[in-house]
């Protein structure tokens, strides 16, 4: 973003990003969620009025969020060259510019669990300093954490439908919330029927 004529790098772990899609643009300002129509025709680019959740965040933050928020609403023309996006205000002034991420596949990393169905029908937070992982392996095998046992299990994927097979675990005992959390989340991964990336 720029402000008062000069060029702002995003802060470090706490980039803006901007998802154009049917009409609507959302992301982060970095830290706060956001969301506003906008409307493209040929080159030209206008962004209605954004939305955003409220958090307070450090300073540094909150001055990233306020000039990229101007800066969105300042949109006047856009254009995509070499991977990047450049918007510019009525003036023709770069206000914006954003590198395309390359694309999230499910065998393409660790995944860390934030949040389980807890067999109850609700979805709970999980806990804290207790990393629970998936590693969905090429090879059609699901690895990981499972809080305190590291587990495996088959997978196979069919389009946007998944099935998880019965896991094998390494016999280990931890604390009972621990415990808990793991014996659900292991049977909530034998549930699986879809999958999405966001």
């Amino acid at each position: 973003a720029t402000k008062d004529g000069k060029t702002l790098q995003a802060i470090p772990g706490a980039e803006a990003t901007a998802q154009f899609e049917k009409g609507n643009v959302r992301g982060t300002t970095g830290g706060n969620d956001y969301e506003a129509p906008y409307e493209v025709k040929g080159d030209k680019l206008t962004v209605g009025v954004t939305a955003t959740t409220m958090k307070m965040c450090p300073p540094p933050i909150m001055d990233q969020e306020s000039a990229y928020l101007a800066a969105i609403q300042s949109a006047a023309t856009y254009k995509i060259a070499d991977g990047a996006l450049t918007i510019a205000n009525a003036k023709g002034k770069a206000v914006l510019t954003y590198k395309a991420e390359t694309p999230v596949s499910l065998t393409g990393g660790t995944w860390v669990m934030t949040g389980y169905n807890n067999g109850k029908q609700a979805v709970v937070s999980a806990l804290p300093d207790v990393e629970v992982t998936a590693i969905f392996g090429a090879d059609g095998q699901l690895s990981g954490s499972a809080g305190c046992n590291t587990y495996n299990a088959p997978y196979t994927v069919d389009g946007k439908k998944i099935k998880i097979g019965m896991a094998i675990t390494t016999l280990m005992a931890c604390e009972q919330p621990i415990m808990d959390q793991e014996a659900q989340y292991l049977a909530a991964i034998q549930t699986a029927a879809t999958y999405k990336i966001e």
